[in-house]
């Protein structure tokens, strides 16, 4: 999944899909700097190996995958997610909570 990897690879699918560009503007607001964007698609291409290998690369398998994603998020990380990648998005999501935590509220 270099695709995932690639901040230029990353730039030709966004200019490439609406839809790429929606997850990419989603990643972006969620991750909030580059280090934790990066981090992001890291993780996502670690699983997305995963997704394949089980899948065998049966296009058709790993979309059904992909949609058992969508509809029930908690049990594709408990199927597909390493102990490592638990880790990995554990830590992600300190990271960017403390992140957010520390920029300044706007007053009104």
């Amino acid at each position: 999944m270099s695709l995932l990897n690639s901040d230029i690879g990353r730039l030709q699918a966004t200019h490439q899909s609406a839809d790429a560009q929606a997850v990419d503007a989603q990643v972006k607001s969620l991750g909030g700097n580059p280090t934790n964007v990066d981090a992001i698609y890291g993780l996502a291409s670690d699983v997305m190996n995963t997704v394949v290998e089980r899948s065998g690369g049966d296009v058709t398998k790993m979309m059904k995958i992909l949609q058992q994603a969508k509809d029930n998020p908690k049990g594709f990380y408990e199927r597909y997610f390493s102990a490592e990648e638990k880790a990995k998005l554990r830590q992600l999501s300190k990271t960017i909570s403390n992140s957010s935590s520390t920029v300044p509220s706007s007053t009104q």
